[in-house]
């Protein structure tokens, strides 16, 4: 019940949100919230959600409990259990890079991102329009595979060894990405 309201939903995917979690306290006004592929996290010093698994499934979020005091972050999954994280707490460089996307994102809507890196099996891409098609390339820039996707943004990059990669995102109206990353 306000009397004005504010669209905060840019960087969301577009997917089911189950649940909400105000961070009691906060001075920034941290929130989570759980959508059918994990848990996002915004605060009033960024303008957009970002994907937060550190720790966490990539499975649809039931609920979100925050425990202040031990400040971490636990999650109910479905079909997955139950999960904790420490809370998230922003870099200096996490902020600045933040801070340039949202300035990109404010000018051209070019936002394009890949979370996490480093990556385990699965990752999650972020990209101004449909996927067209992806290819992961070794560091000698041998391509090694065009990993499964799907319209949500997820991509199943399968077993690999420890080591940097290169994927090679294309959108549907053709325009491409290409992004190191690093799988721990």
């Amino acid at each position: 019940g306000g009397t004005t309201w504010t669209n905060i939903s840019a960087g969301l995917p577009n997917l089911p949100t189950n649940c909400i979690q105000y961070v009691p306290g906060s001075t920034t006004n941290e929130i989570y919230v759980g959508c059918d592929v994990g848990v996002y996290y915004k605060n009033s010093t960024i303008n957009t959600w970002m994907p937060y698994f550190d720790g966490l499934a990539y499975a649809p979020v039931s609920d979100i409990e925050i425990y202040s005091s031990g400040k971490e972050i636990r999650v109910s999954t479905f079909g997955r259990g139950i999960w904790k994280s420490p809370l998230y707490v922003p870099s200096v460089t996490s902020l600045e890079s933040e801070e340039s996307s949202i300035n990109d994102e404010a000018s051209n809507s070019d936002v394009f991102k890949i979370y996490p890196n480093p990556v385990s099996e699965i990752a999650f891409v972020v990209a101004p329009g449909s996927i067209s098609n992806i290819k992961l390339y070794n560091s000698q820039g041998q391509l090694l595979s065009s990993p499964e996707y799907d319209a949500t943004g997820l991509v199943y990059l399968g077993p690999m060894i420890k080591g940097i990669y290169s994927l090679e995102i294309t959108i549907s109206d053709g325009r491409k990405w290409v992004r190191k990353i690093v799988k721990e």
